[in-house]
């Protein structure tokens, strides 16, 4: 029973992030796979002939039309994008340059959390040279908790005529007896930073959030850190 809602959930993803590139705002590809294919098979390098470059300052219409139907828009300087969420989710910051975003405490929405990380590179004094290394780390800590990993994509997210490398993977994973679902994209933005973004749900709620979640990427946008 869970296995044929984690598939639906799935499927919705797929079809909501196919959507965003035909209107050629934010676009997510994200074919599923079966088998978890080896990180070190194929480096997101070379998926993208371009040379990456700086990010461009938003115009005034990109920044309000993270502003929708009464959301609240995330747009503290430093973190190098802008989001939008519903207008009753909270957030919380923390030492790793993360947002978490969430339902108010004492709903179940509470558990289902959207969490952006900034993340940056050898060349700006951080940790990570490619998006290959971030996804080594990751795929570590969930190994560690015998994590079941069932999608790996590697592809480009197209914005303002440039493709950014992208990695998109999920895991199952367990946590103080209870069950998660964690659904992962990893950008590359520059050669100074990147962006994770994770989806994180306990397997019993998997569907309560996804919806918010999709809504959430479609107001995602690139500003400089």
């Amino acid at each position: 029973m869970l296995k044929n809602e984690k598939g639906s959930v799935l499927k919705t993803l797929v079809i909501v992030i196919g959507a965003l590139i035909a209107l050629a705002l934010v676009g997510f590809i994200v074919l599923v796979a079966i088998e978890l294919i080896s990180p070190d098979e194929q480096t997101a390098e070379e998926l993208v002939e371009e040379p990456i470059v700086e990010v461009a300052e938003p115009t005034a219409e990109e920044v309000s039309a993270t502003t929708t139907n009464g959301n609240n828009t995330f747009t503290e300087p430093g973190y190098g994008y802008t989001i939008s969420y519903p207008q009753h989710w909270i957030y919380e910051k923390d030492d790793s340059n993360s947002v978490i975003f969430s339902g108010p405490e004492g709903t179940d929405e509470y558990y289902t959390t959207v969490t952006v990380q900034t993340l940056f590179s050898t060349e700006a004094g951080g940790n990570y040279s490619n998006l290959d290394d971030i996804y080594q780390e990751l795929y570590d800590q969930f190994d560690e908790m015998n994590g079941i990993f069932d999608l790996y994509e590697e592809d480009t997210h197209p914005y303002k005529g440039i493709r950014y490398p992208m990695i998109v993977f999920d895991t199952i994973y367990r946590l103080d007896g209870e069950d998660f679902w964690q659904y992962v994209i990893l950008f590359e933005r520059d050669q100074h930073a990147f962006h994770a973004v994770y989806y994180t749900v306990p397997l019993e709620l998997i569907e309560l959030s996804t919806d918010v979640f999709t809504e959430m990427l479609e107001t995602f946008i690139f500003v400089p850190i």
